[in-house]
């Protein structure tokens, strides 16, 4: 570790700032001879826990050097086992808190550079995403203006990086624990001033599991394209939708009675046979899914017609 690294985080620690000049010098001492070594990588660390309010030049220096310590320096290169993998949440949770515009940050670009991430790395951001979203303590910094059980659109965009990363069990792709996930999300926060964001997310997430997972093929940036329309769609009304599956809506479903147990709520199962490239199991999992909520709501039906419509 050169000098620079242990003045500056000297500096920083005892005022809780950083200066531009400092944040150049870091950079210029750190990328000599293109890496960055293990003890500057948790000196960063070191510097970004004593800072107060971290500047947007200091969160561009944090994500790319730690980013790139784990990625490009660290062999074999493109790749993170479970020992970095440990590391990195450890240095994260040192101080008990998730600051989203440097560490969380950071855990989301290794995500997207790395070839290949460990199945707990993900497990453990989704994690931590949701509790900050269900409780409001998840993550620092989110604000006293966020109510808990709200989803932003900070929220989404984080989620929506994070669930269709390249380096995952699934590259681009969703799994059956992260569509389980979107729904608990999605029923945790039914009736919140939610961002229009998260039901398009809801959507397209719970949408390439169904029609993608067993396939290794995410939907495609075409059917993504139309999320809008449906999400906006007020003209085309459920019961008009209903209409292409009127004719299955009387039988019974795999329980032997029809879905919500009144005449006027539709058969989930007679929803999901109109839909493309949705299997058995998976029909049996959104029916339980549906069911477990009690009623068709607005997310149910949206995700319904998407389906119908591909």
């Amino acid at each position: 570790m050169t000098t620079h690294f242990g003045a500056i985080a000297q500096k920083v620690s005892a005022s809780g700032t950083i200066e531009e000049a400092d944040i150049l010098a870091l950079r210029r001492a750190g990328w000599r001879d293109a890496t960055i070594t293990q003890d500057e990588a948790q000196t960063i660390f070191a510097i970004n826990r004593a800072l107060v309010e971290p500047p947007p030049a200091w969160c561009a220096f944090f994500t790319e050097a730690i980013a790139h310590y784990l990625v490009e320096t660290i062999e074999p290169r493109g790749y993170l086992d479970e020992a970095n993998a440990r590391w990195l949440v450890d240095a994260i949770e040192r101080d008990q808190a998730l600051c989203p515009e440097t560490e969380l940050a950071v855990v989301v670009r290794v995500f997207e550079t790395a070839q290949s991430t460990p199945e707990s790395l993900r497990v453990w951001a989704l994690e931590r995403l949701e509790r900050a979203i269900r409780d409001g303590t998840g993550l620092a910094r989110r604000g006293p203006q966020v109510e808990k059980g709200t989803i932003t659109r900070e929220d989404t965009a984080i989620l929506r990086r994070i669930l269709f990363a390249s380096g995952s069990e699934r590259p681009a792709g969703v799994s059956r624990r992260e569509a389980e996930l979107l729904y608990r999300l999605k029923d945790a926060t039914l009736g919140a001033a939610n961002a229009p964001e998260w039901k398009a997310l809801f959507v397209q997430g719970v949408a390439n599991y169904l029609q993608g997972f067993t396939r290794h093929t995410p939907v495609s940036p075409a059917r993504a394209a139309e999320l809008d329309r449906y999400m906006n769609d007020h003209a085309t009304s459920v019961a008009g939708f209903l209409g292409k599956t009127a004719r299955a809506m009387l039988h019974p479903n795999r329980a032997g009675k029809v879905f919500g147990r009144k005449p006027a709520r539709p058969d989930v199962n007679a929803l999901v046979e109109a839909a493309t490239e949705v299997t058995g199991e998976e029909q049996i999992w959104l029916d339980e899914r549906i069911e477990a909520s009690g009623a068709v709501d607005d997310y149910d039906q949206a995700l319904l017609r998407f389906l119908a419509e591909g």
